[in-house]
This record gives structure tokens, sequence and C-alpha cells, in this order.
């Protein structure tokens, strides 16, 4: 079978991105895994980090968050969005990780 990697016309423009500024390389590898084996990560596992700058390939609303983070994702859910907000803290594109070139770590 063909390995044709990602469709998205928005997630490959994502994916050069970051391979030109090489400083990402786990989160790029992390996104050009087909859809069924890209990890996901909750809500209630970014509150037991210490970390308060995270990207990641996509967040869900499991758990609560009691603190301020930046999550750097490709896609959130509706909850996991909201309940980052109500956190204080601020839900980003990767998009906005490939302008900001902030230091993250790549979950």
């Amino acid at each position: 079978m063909k390995v044709t990697g990602s469709t998205n016309p928005e997630l490959k423009k994502i994916i050069l991105s970051l391979k030109k500024l090489k400083k990402y390389p786990a989160l790029v590898k992390h996104l050009e895994r087909p859809r069924r084996k890209k990890s996901s990560l909750n809500v209630a596992d970014i509150e037991k980090m210490n970390e308060h700058k995270i990207a990641t390939v996509e967040v869900l609303g499991a758990g609560d968050l009691s603190r301020a983070v930046t999550v750097y994702s490709w896609r959130y859910s509706a909850s996991a969005k909201e309940k980052i907000h109500k956190s204080g803290g601020k839900a980003l594109s990767l998009d906005d990780l490939v302008r900001n070139k902030d230091d993250v770590v790549i979950v």
C-alpha cells in the first residue's frame, strides 16, 4: 500500500513550516503519522505537567485545569478550549507556534 501522508493542505503547510524551522522535529514526526496513530492529550494530563508552554497534536477536554498554560495544538475539542481559557491560559494553533517560535515541551 502506498504511503501518501496527510491530504489536508493546511496541515501540510504547517508541517513544511515546522520543518524549515528545524526546531520541533518530534512534533513534525507526530503530525506526519496517520490519523489513527496520532496521540491526543487530555486537559487532566496538562494539569499534571509542570510546564507552562506545551505543543501537541490534539487536546481533549477530560479533566480540569487549575492554572494558566499556553497550549499549541493542531486540534482542540470545544470543552478543552473552554477549560484552557477559563483557567486563564491560551489555546493557540500550530500556526501561532511557527510565528512565535516559542520554546515549548512537545507532548
